[in-house]
């Protein structure tokens, strides 16, 4: 027998039995056990439950910081007098945390008879008290 016989014989046993395995697994009745189905779903429902904490977590993160930023903005919007100068400003979050800010302005320049007006807003030290 010649060598490349011999190996074209090895790899039509192989095939045989690949398809013969094959063909038994496609036969079969068995399916998964009651233990891997209740192990797959368990892991399923923790993954649901972590998404649902998560979304949560943003939710009240959104939440709070629109709170602050609203704020934030309706004592911006209160220095409509640039005549003002050094206003102590206090903003409290939802956890009722006091944030104490300094604010002074600065007339860059002039757009008809309305002023162009830069505040700059700088916490002060000892921020974040109850």
């Amino acid at each position: 027998m010649k060598k490349t016989d011999k190996c074209s014989d090895e790899n039509e046993g192989v095939k045989m039995e690949f398809r013969s395995k094959a063909k038994k697994k496609l036969r079969s009745r068995a399916g998964e056990s009651i233990a891997e189905t209740l192990i797959a779903t368990l892991i399923a429902a923790l993954a649901l439950v972590m998404l649902a904490g998560a979304i949560s977590s943003a939710a009240n993160m959104i939440t709070k910081s629109k709170t602050l930023m609203d704020k934030y903005y309706e004592v911006m919007n209160g220095f409509g007098n640039p005549q003002q100068d050094g206003v102590s400003v206090k903003l409290t979050d939802g956890d009722g945390k006091v944030y104490p800010f300094s604010v002074k302005h600065e007339v860059n320049g002039w757009i008809g008879n309305t002023p162009v007006v830069t505040y700059r807003v700088t916490p002060v030290t000892g921020g974040g008290t109850t």
